[in-house]
C-alpha cells in the first residue's frame, strides 16, 4: 500500500527591537502508523495495513525577549488539532483490526519558560497548562485526556559551590510538579468508574565535582523525599513510580 503525506509549515517573525520578537507560525505534521499496529496478526493486537498517519495542525504564537544579558523569557500560546489518531477498534468483530484511525483531539494551551543565567549560577524554569477542548473516540472526558496532566512545572537551579585551580564542585537540583491525572474506569468490572490519581511535586538533587576535566565524580539521587505515587496509562492499571534511588558515577578521561 502506498501513502503520502503533505507537511507544509510557514512562520511570520517581527522583531521590534534587539531584545524582543513575536512569531505566529502554522505547521501540519504528521507520523506513521507503527508497524506493530501494521503488521501484527495476534488476535489481541491485530493490526491493518490499512492504517494512515496520525496527523497535527498546530497554530502558535510565540514572545521571545530578554530583560537582560542574564534574563530570558519565552511565552507560547499554542493550539493543536489531531487527526487519524490510532485508537482501539469498538467493533465487536472478531476479525475487525484492533486499531483504526478513529482518534480525533483540539487542544489549547500555554508555554512558558524562564531562564537566569550567571558564570556561577544557572535556572530556568518553565511550565504548562493545556486544556482539552474537544475529542472524538479518543482517550478523553469532561476535558480531560487520560492519564495526562492538564499541568506542568520544573524548576532546575545549578549553583557552583567551588572554583579554585583545577577543581570544581556543583550543586544542582530539579524540582517538578504535575497536577492530579484523570485515569480510565475497568470495563471489565460492573460500575467501574473513571478515577483521579493525585499530583505530586518531586526533587532530585546532584553533587558533582569535577577535577581538571579529567576525574569526574557525582553523586545524584533522585526522588530526594521518597515520595510514593502512581502515574497513569491507557490501560486502567497505573504504574507505581519508583521510589527514592541513589547513583554514584567515577569517570576518568586519559
Amino acid at each position: 500500500m502506498s501513502i503520502s503525506a503533505f507537511s507544509p509549515r510557514v512562520s511570520l517573525i517581527y522583531l521590534p527591537s534587539k531584545t524582543f520578537n513575536v512569531k505566529a507560525s502554522y505547521s501540519r505534521s504528521f507520523v506513521d502508523a507503527p508497524y506493530f499496529y501494521r503488521q501484527n496478526t495476534q488476535n489481541t493486537y491485530r493490526g491493518s495495513e490499512n492504517l494512515m498517519p496520525e496527523y497535527m495542525d498546530a497554530i502558535q504564537l510565540d514572545f521571545l525577549g530578554s530583560l537582560s544579558n542574564k534574563f530570558v523569557y519565552d511565552i507560547n500560546l499554542f493550539y493543536n488539532r489531531l487527526t487519524d489518531l490510532i485508537c482501539n477498534n469498538q467493533s465487536r468483530d472478531l476479525n475487525a483490526p484492533k486499531y483504526v484511525n478513529s482518534g480525533k483531539l483540539k487542544i489549547a494551551g500555554i508555554e512558558m519558560e524562564l531562564a537566569y543565567n550567571t558564570p556561577s549560577f544557572h535556572a530556568r524554569f518553565n511550565t504548562t497548562v493545556q486544556y482539552a477542548l474537544s475529542a472524538n473516540q479518543y482517550y478523553y472526558n469532561d476535558h480531560h485526556i487520560y492519564s495526562v496532566p492538564w499541568y506542568m512545572a520544573n524548576l532546575t537551579c545549578e549553583q557552583r559551590l567551588l572554583n579554585k585551580g583545577k577543581h570544581s564542585l556543583w550543586l544542582s537540583g530539579n524540582l517538578r510538579n504535575i497536577s492530579r491525572t484523570l485515569n480510565k474506569a475497568n470495563s471489565r468490572l460492573k460500575n467501574s468508574k473513571d478515577f483521579y490519581l493525585t499530583g505530586n511535586t518531586l526533587l532530585d538533587l546532584r553533587l558533582k565535582y569535577d577535577y581538571n576535566r579529567m576525574l569526574l565524580f557525582s553523586l545524584d539521587c533522585d526522588n530526594v523525599f521518597d515520595t510514593n505515587y502512581e502515574i497513569g496509562s491507557t490501560s486502567y492499571h497505573p504504574y507505581q513510580y519508583p521510589c527514592r534511588m541513589l547513583m554514584g558515577t567515577i569517570s576518568l578521561s586519559l
